[in-house]
């Protein structure tokens, strides 16, 4: 199972996002659909954002992680760290 479409405020890869606490969402793919996948569902989620690649590519998210969320929500989920400042690049 694996997080895909990744969207910030309904957008993907948005550019010029003004609100400092932006929704994220995102659908989750199972891969090919079989009979033992057909059932499967998120139980929880983990949502990591850092200021560089190499940061996120460490699994360090200096500006929020929310730590394992046990949820079944994949959309409207708010962002919950850091103040975000114009022109700032999150990854």
């Amino acid at each position: 199972m694996k997080a895909e479409h990744l969207m910030i405020q309904n957008l993907c890869c948005p550019i010029g996002i003004t609100t400092k606490r932006p929704i994220f969402s995102y659908w989750i793919s199972g891969g090919r659909i079989t009979e033992e996948n057909r059932w499967l569902k998120q139980s929880a989620f983990r949502i990591v954002a850092a200021s560089s690649m190499e940061l996120l590519n460490k699994d360090c998210g200096d500006l929020w992680d929310s730590g394992v969320e046990r949820q079944k929500e994949t959309f409207g989920i708010q962002y919950n760290g850091k103040e975000l400042v114009s022109g700032q690049r999150v990854y």
